[in-house]
């Protein structure tokens, strides 16, 4: 077993998943190659009736007496893309290139967050570690909204009290803990009356976004928070109401893109308030956000109704005080995010406007506080509020066998000793300790770049050597 060879073999594996669509809770055609591709490899499969598949590989002569260990990761993927894009997730394989030792999808998300430990998974399913001891590869469902499929999966099938998770990005440290989460959803009740004044568009494109744990830190803009910006000093200075205002996509995701459709009583005010805006706005961006851009266009299409100036007042109230971005960091670990708030999402239907937003923390008393200011809030703005998906964080036990373990290949393999590391995003570590407690969990993958937005890329070269370190390990005695 050569690195090399075990590289160009994940990544064609990996090129393989690009091409069966995988969204969150559409994930049967994935579950449908994985089963296949097991029983082609003669190994036993377990799927459940949302799709969650367990394949047993059993160990190789000499090594049955080896503990076994359990490989996990999702198969479905975050959905990005920009506006203008036709892509269709649900039918689509993702467009892929190849660009100084990196996968890029340059029009979409790319799905390395966790193609790639499927990929690994499916090499060992096949074979391509010559010697291992028994090994049980666990392929979960709807991960990205809420860690459904971690949640439901039935942890009497599995038998290892090892377990390496394929998920959590960063080839140079080793993650041994992580933050919990809760998604939260705001309801503003339609409540519209007669269109008048002049309707625009105001459109805030360009944003780099990024992941809503990994990335909150960073100081990237965030769409729907500059487009509310903008939108509270035209209401400041001529008579505003809302038509609709849509922006985000996914609670785990930093809004990219967010546009509102408005009727103002004088939109020659409104165009010079917006270009005011934008030039003093973005040379506080980060060079990540450089390609920002506000654009203000007249409407021709006819509008026969507004959200009333009730509606439009609160809901403008909600979004421009609710908290947003890091509310602090680890005292501990003065570089770590303790607990952070994104505004993710706001979305405008016939029952009215939907705002939400994704909490994160270690600490369950900082999740508890973080609903009940939603809530608050929500209930001075006449709003409703519902709370979902929550999931644990995992907490550092302070000594791993398996850490030792993978450390120690490792160093041998490439000279370097990997951090330990605390992550401020969701990982279904946290679930499968509380259903095993006695179950030693690390978390390793390669590098990747741009997880959850357009754009997202993958290091060929540390996809290799974190795959042939995973089948290294696995060959100890």
């Amino acid at each position: 077993m050569e690195m090399q060879a075990v590289k160009e073999r994940v990544v064609a594996l990996f090129k393989e998943i690009c091409k069966i669509p995988h969204p969150s809770r559409k994930e049967e055609r994935l579950a449908d190659f994985i089963c296949a591709f097991a029983k082609e490899h003669g190994c036993e499969s377990y799927r459940d009736e949302i799709n969650n598949v367990l394949v047993k590989v059993k160990a190789t002569a000499g090594y049955e007496d080896v503990p076994p260990i359990l490989l996990q990761g999702h198969i479905d993927m975050v959905c990005e893309k920009n506006a203008d894009s036709n892509h269709d997730f649900s039918r689509d394989p993702i467009k892929y290139v190849e660009k100084d030792g990196f996968l890029v999808a340059p029009e979409t998300t790319l799905g390395a967050d966790d193609g790639v430990g499927v990929s690994i998974m499916l090499f060992v399913i096949e074979g391509g570690v010559p010697a291992h001891g028994a090994v049980e590869c666990l392929f979960t469902v709807a991960e990205e909204v809420g860690l459904e499929g971690a949640k439901a999966f039935d942890y009497s099938r599995v038998s290892a009290r090892r377990m390496i998770n394929l998920d959590s990005g960063g080839e140079y440290k080793i993650t041994v803990g992580c933050a919990g989460g809760v998604r939260s959803d705001v309801l503003f009740a339609a409540r519209y009356t007669e269109a008048s004044g002049t309707l625009l568009r105001l459109s805030v494109r360009g944003l780099a976004g990024g992941h809503s744990g990994g990335c909150i830190a960073l100081g990237l803009a965030n769409a729907i928070r500059l487009l509310t910006e903008v939108l509270c000093e035209i209401y400041t200075e001529t008579p505003l109401s809302l038509v609709s205002i849509n922006g985000g996509d996914k609670d785990n995701a930093i809004p990219r893109e967010a546009e509102a459709v408005i009727t103002v009583e004088d939109a020659e005010i409104a165009t010079e308030i917006a270009k005011r805006f934008e030039a003093r706005v973005r040379p506080t961006l980060r060079a990540s956000d450089a390609a920002f851009s506000l654009s203000v266009q007249a409407v021709e299409d006819d509008c026969s109704e507004m959200m009333d100036a009730g509606m439009t007042r609160a809901l403008l109230s909600f979004l421009a005080t609710v908290k947003c971005g890091v509310m602090s960091m680890c005292a501990s670990l003065p570089t770590l995010v303790e607990y952070s708030k994104n505004l993710a999402a706001v979305a405008t239907d016939g029952r009215g406007v939907r705002v939400t937003l994704s909490s994160r923390s270690a600490l369950e008393w900082q999740l508890d506080e973080s609903t009940r200011e939603i809530d608050i809030l929500a209930s001075l703005c006449h709003a409703v509020t519902h709370h979902s998906g929550r999931y644990p964080g995992w907490e550092y036990a302070g000594e791993s066998n398996i850490a030792d373990l993978y450390t120690a290949v490792y160093e041998r393999l490439y000279g370097i000793t990997p951090e330990r590391n605390v992550v401020h995003a969701g990982l279904e570590c946290g679930i499968v300790k509380g259903a095993v407690p006695d179950m030693d969990i690390i978390s390793a993958s390669p590098i990747m770049l741009g997880v959850h937005a357009v754009g997202e890329s993958l290091d060929l070269e540390s996809f290799g050597r974190v795959a042939f370190a995973v089948a290294t390990l696995l060959g100890e005695k």
